[in-house]
């Protein structure tokens, strides 16, 4: 510390750090939903641990099956007396380490300061309900008020299984708080259908990056919400969306009114997941994909950046077009390769 002092009669007039301040992370440990073991940064409170990653700026909420519509929502992070939680809140482990790792996506792949892109914190609520009161299942996981809010399943053992275990949906509904200060889709008829397409493809990528494979793309698991669908089926799967009932194609696209899922967003989101799993699967003369995972994921981020708020489905053909242009500029045949395939994968759902 420094001290300005009176010299005549030794009042303190000023003091001041000469040291920058900085909250120190430490290495906590649990087990998550899947009973998996978890490391993750946590912090320090005077011999209580939090919840809390002040590096990456994550915190993690325990609502208690509180109700997101009728009670104060919490604001202190999940503490233990210990750093080690073991097994004392599971779904609180899940949010925190998948916020983790999507923060570490947007981070290091997109290139981006968080969701904001500002540095925003990453507040994620586990334990949460919706209506009718009293009611502890809520089958839902969503980035509203931002923040992510997370419900949960009762199981067969009288437990819960929390939705924080589902690290793609946790990317999907992250990921429309990017489209949030990005193109900001408006979420209805096609641009709403984007919103959640651009999601589905962030989610499938951040899944696959922390799964067995992440740079065999041949080898992805291209399902959305496993388990978690009709008759214990996915929500979506970008490689077949007819196995879960939805378009694969333009001359499928649903013309619905606005207050029929907002004009089909989560419907014909589907022709659109077809067309990015076409490009994230091309593959040039030699038998190679032409787009490694990351960077299909840069690639596609970019586009989102460049889109209006009414865009369509044509719009993010053209705009991908114009990306390529830019990313490979000063080699043709490359661009001009990836080009051709972009416009045969979009060509194969019926969008030109």
């Amino acid at each position: 510390m420094t001290y300005l002092v009176d010299a005549h009669d030794g009042t303190i007039l000023l003091y001041y750090s000469e040291s920058p301040w900085l909250d120190f992370p430490s290495l906590c440990t649990g087990l998550d939903e899947l009973q998996t073991p978890q490391s993750f940064f946590g912090f320090d409170k005077g011999g209580v641990f939090e919840m809390r990653d002040p590096l990456r700026n994550i915190r993690t909420l325990d609502f208690q099956f509180g109700n997101i519509l009728n009670d104060p929502a919490p604001t202190a992070a999940v503490t233990h007396a210990s750093h080690d939680f073991a097994n004392t809140n599971t779904a609180a482990v899940s949010a925190h380490v998948n916020a983790m790792r999507v923060y570490d996506f947007f981070n290091d792949v997109l290139k981006r300061d968080g969701i904001d892109d500002k540095g925003m914190e990453l507040v994620s609520v586990v334990n949460c309900t919706y209506k009718p009161p009293g009611t502890k299942d809520w089958k839902n996981a969503v980035w509203s008020k931002k923040r992510m809010w997370y419900g949960q399943i009762q199981n067969a053992a009288s437990g819960f299984d929390s939705y924080s275990r589902h690290l793609d949906v946790i990317a999907h509904e992250l990921a429309h708080g990017v489209t949030e200060t990005t193109a900001a889709l408006k979420y209805i008829n096609e641009s709403g259908a984007l919103s959640e397409s651009f999601s589905d493809i962030f989610g499938i990528v951040v899944k696959n990056l922390y799964g067995p494979d992440p740079d065999d793309v041949s080898k992805w698991d291209w399902e959305i919400g496993a388990g978690l669908g009709k008759n214990g089926g996915p929500l979506r799967d970008l490689s077949d969306p007819a196995r879960t009932g939805h378009p694969d194609h333009m001359t499928g696209y649903k013309n619905l009114p606005a207050w029929q899922d907002s004009g089909g967003v989560h419907t014909n989101s589907n022709i659109h997941n077809k067309a990015a799993f076409h490009v994230l699967t091309a593959k040039d003369a030699q038998g190679s994909f032409l787009f490694p995972p990351k960077q299909a994921a840069l690639l596609y981020y970019l586009t989102l950046n460049r889109l209006t708020a009414f865009a369509t489905f044509g719009d993010v053909l053209s705009t991908i077009q114009n990306v390529i242009r830019t990313f490979w500029a000063g080699r043709p045949q490359e661009v001009q390769t990836r080009i051709d395939a972009v416009v045969a994968a979009y060509d194969r759902v019926g969008i030109q």
